[in-house]
């Protein structure tokens, strides 16, 4: 594709701001949802952990109750912010997906005058999921887990730092001549003014 064809790389920011901020917005309303919910939860923990230690006339026992709901709370935020995080990427790879599967565009794509083809044709749903799935998916995956395996205390291995090195490698390659990122070279499929 000729380089007069390609979009500039502030359209593509500027169409993923837009996306974003689509996929974002199921997240916002589930975590307004859950607020007095976990509000709740902690001043329940909180009333049966110093309670006990209140009725065994334990005072030096507060310190640990308050260690204790300190943690719980520490916990419970950090669950609910692993499931708003986990919706918030699976709509934001429905959206991604089909919209690029059905469409060829996202509408901040749309927004922006740009689509995602192949060959100059439309690249079809295996590609789009695989150019999905490797722009959200997995990476959304491995974090996924390492947020889930430090809940439970064990070690979160490489996935972080295989996440981060997978982002760098893809925005060098987004910064080439071609302005082709990782998820486009892996899909075949390439990014055009529309």
């Amino acid at each position: 594709m000729p380089n007069s064809d390609r979009p500039s790389r502030w359209r593509r920011v500027g169409a993923r701001a837009v996306d974003h901020l689509i996929a974002f917005l199921p997240a916002l309303v589930l975590a307004w949802m859950a607020v007095p919910v976990v509000e709740k939860l902690l001043v329940h923990q909180a009333g049966k952990v110093a309670g006990s230690a209140v009725a065994a006339a334990d005072f030096a026992g507060l310190k640990d109750a308050a260690d204790q709901v300190t943690t719980i709370a520490v916990n419970a935020v950090s669950l609910v912010l692993l499931v708003i995080t986990a919706v918030t990427l699976v709509v934001l790879c429905l959206y991604d997906w089909l919209a690029h599967a059905f469409f060829r565009r996202t509408l901040g794509k749309a927004l922006f005058g740009i689509a995602v083809v192949r060959g100059g044709d439309a690249p079809g749903f295996g590609r789009c999921f695989l150019r999905t799935g490797a722009l959200f998916g997995l990476p959304g995956i491995a974090v996924c887990w390492a947020w889930t395996a430090s809940l439970l205390g064990s070690p979160t291995g490489i996935a972080v730092p295989v996440v981060f090195g997978g982002s760098v490698v893809g925005l060098l390659l987004a910064l080439g001549p071609t302005r082709r990122a990782l998820h486009d070279r892996l899909s075949g499929t390439e990014v055009a003014r529309r």
